[in-house]
């Protein structure tokens, strides 16, 4: 028999609460695995530190309210 072990990132904005047995639940219930195989890593990203497209998301806001003349 193959070993189904999965690795599973999470990369988050604090605050936010995250259920690890929820998570490891789900992945054993949809990829047929057993728990002990799972592995859930957690990242969490304060906004000052995430960019999309060259624009940190804390200076989103900032964009909005500067593009609607606020």
């Amino acid at each position: 028999m193959r070993t189904k072990v999965l690795t599973t990132n999470l990369e988050l904005f604090p605050p936010f609460y995250l259920d690890a047995q929820a998570i490891t639940d789900a992945l054993v219930a949809t990829m047929g695995t057993k728990p002990e195989w799972v592995t859930v890593h957690i990242d969490e990203f304060e906004r000052e530190n995430w960019a999309v497209g060259g624009v940190l998301d804390i200076d989103k806001d900032a964009e909005k309210h500067v593009e609607k003349g606020v």
